[in-house]
């Protein structure tokens, strides 16, 4: 997986509630409850790569959004190479993102 590098860091469930909109709050809560952790990875994507994730008016990362229930954060360009993703959630969410994410900078 060319252009992937993955970093964990730990999302307190006080703060995921500032940062998940509305309909994923829920999500965050139900996973709390059950005794799941809500993590963070950063994924490294090529700039010529955030195209395929994000799709034409962001429906692509929409559809992962919706299809895994992991947040998805694509910073603005910077004038750098690459960016840092980030993909919030429990364990098994993170995966499915990351696994689509990576599908997608392949072409698939």
């Amino acid at each position: 997986m060319e252009g992937l590098l993955c970093a964990t860091g730990s999302v307190h469930a006080t703060d995921a509630g500032d940062r998940w909109p509305t309909g994923e709050f829920g999500i965050a809560v139900a996973a709390v409850a059950q005794g799941e952790e809500i993590q963070s990875h950063k994924i490294s994507v090529p700039n010529d790569k955030v195209g395929r994730i994000v799709g034409k008016a962001g429906a692509t990362i929409n559809e992962i959004r919706k299809d895994t229930g992991a947040r998805i954060d694509v910073p603005s360009n910077t004038g750098t190479q690459t960016r840092e993703i980030t993909v919030t959630g429990t364990v098994a969410q993170i995966g499915s993102a990351t696994t689509l994410i990576s599908q997608k900078m392949a072409g698939m």
